[in-house]
């Protein structure tokens, strides 16, 4: 009980903390976020993604839909250390849709990079809540 009451108000004063850390590095935040369901986004902006939300990122005509929060790590809710926790996301460029799964095992937030390449860009999960993830968005190389 403890553990979903620290994870609720995590996420729920996150995007406050982000906006006090937004002189430093690329910590941007993303105003709003728990009253509205589209997002504008930067590349390279960490975000936080609730589900049925769509991120929109400005001036690339990429589009992010949370879709769902597979949560198999936390069967109990005692025990927050064994299985893994995914969200489903359909992301769209143009007339093209993709839907990828992103996926961390035994933690919240990842021990390794977890990121998808998909429509010409990087997006990887940061760390999961109970509806939502934490998610940066980065522009693959051309070629």
């Amino acid at each position: 009980m403890k553990k979903a009451l620290f994870l609720f108000l995590f996420l729920f004063f996150l995007p406050y903390f982000l906006q006090a850390a937004g002189a430093k590095g690329n910590a941007k935040t993303v105003n709003d976020v728990h009253n509205s369901s589209e997002l504008n986004v930067d590349l390279n902006q960490n975000f936080l993604l609730e589900v049925n939300q769509k991120a929109l990122v400005k001036g690339e005509g990429l589009g992010i839909s949370a879709i769902e929060v597979i949560d198999d790590l936390c069967k109990d809710g005692l025990k927050c250390d064994e299985g893994s926790m995914s969200i489903r996301l359909v992301v769209s460029k143009g007339n093209e849709k993709k839907e990828i799964l992103l996926t961390t095992k035994d933690s919240r937030k990842p021990s390794n990079p977890v990121i998808s390449e998909v429509l010409g860009y990087k997006i990887q999960l940061l760390e999961m809540g109970e509806s939502a993830a934490m998610l940066v968005v980065r522009k693959l190389p051309s070629n």
